[in-house]
């Protein structure tokens, strides 16, 4: 799963288990993963052209196909910007009024190896500028096999803030005191067309060079 498809950005190569971006081996889960500005742009250009916005349209995790998580497949999902690298403390959390809610619903755990992909019910616009913040709830009563887990990647900064527990659901709007984590789930973002209410401006090079008496034929006539 080292290639990413066309239009699309991949980040994460590693397989390990870091119970993100839930643990299916508790009932609940609230977690939070940055992924870096500069790793989604390095991924997305627009042949020299700079935008000042994304639209995120689909997102997917690699399952490791253990088993059918049939007890964690329940979902809601979030999206929303932070300007610091990592996750300070057991309590910085992006606060739920800094986030849009982009999917809920089921989400399809087989017990087949693979990326699970999850189309969002609405875009997000990210903005190319800060870190991009993606916020799972896992609110499916039960639990799963010990084995059954994303593929997540270490990182040097703790990107990850997580809290999972066999009690009551975490309300994203006031979860309690997670753990820091040295990595994120490895994920694929689907880049999408932007509408026309979302265009951004677009940056050309400020010094363009042309070639004088430059031949050059135009057909209009299609």
């Amino acid at each position: 799963f080292t290639t990413a498809p066309e239009g699309t950005v991949m980040i994460g190569d590693e397989e390990n288990n870091m119970q993100l971006p839930i643990y299916p081996y508790y009932g609940y889960t609230y977690s939070q993963s940055i992924y870096y500005g500069n790793e989604i742009l390095a991924q997305y250009h627009t042949d020299g052209m700079t935008a000042e916005s994304l639209s995120i349209e689909k997102i997917a995790y690699y399952w490791n196909g253990n088993g059918p998580g049939n007890n964690s497949n329940l979902w809601s999902v979030y999206m929303g910007h932070k300007g610091n690298d990592e996750f300070v403390s057991s309590n910085d959390w992006v606060p739920a009024s800094e986030l849009t809610e982009v999917y809920s619903g089921t989400v399809n755990l087989s017990n087949t190896e693979g990326w699970v992909l999850i189309e969002l019910d609405r875009p997000f616009l990210y903005n190319t500028l800060d870190n991009l913040v993606i916020a799972v709830n896992e609110h499916q009563h039960g639990y799963d096999e010990y084995g059954d887990y994303f593929y997540s990647t270490s990182s040097q900064l703790n990107r990850s803030l997580s809290y999972y527990t066999d009690g009551q659901n975490p309300s994203p709007c006031d979860p309690p005191n997670g753990n820091r984590i040295r990595g994120y789930p490895n994920l694929m973002l689907g880049i999408g067309e932007l509408s026309d209410n979302q265009l951004p401006q677009i940056h050309l090079p400020q010094e363009l060079s042309f070639i004088r008496n430059a031949p050059f034929d135009v057909d209009f006539s299609r």
